[in-house]
């Protein structure tokens, strides 16, 4: 794991222990997707609707492998991602 990953989960973990609301987390994840060069250039929509998705519908499981940048281990995290994808374009 990289640096920028431990930190990630050390920031993931404050947030739980904390209790973080939905606006900490949608604003965790956007800034995990502006972190990612492959998601540099996302349609503003695309990232919002992803952002709203893991806020509002994710379990903390997958919202901490998200903003850790790990890959999910349930399909419906990656169908919601798709599916905002798709609905941006």
């Amino acid at each position: 794991m990289t640096l920028r990953g431990i930190g990630a989960v050390v920031a993931v973990v404050g947030m739980l222990v904390s209790g973080c609301s939905s606006t900490d987390r949608r604003d965790a994840v956007i800034e995990r997707i502006k972190a990612d060069p492959g998601m540099a250039d996302a349609p503003r929509a695309a990232v919002d609707c992803i952002a709203d998705w893991y806020a509002e519908h994710a379990s903390d499981a997958e919202y901490e492998r998200f903003v850790a940048g790990e890959p999910a281990e349930d399909t419906e995290p990656q169908a919601a991602v798709v599916e905002c994808v798709k609905q941006a374009m």
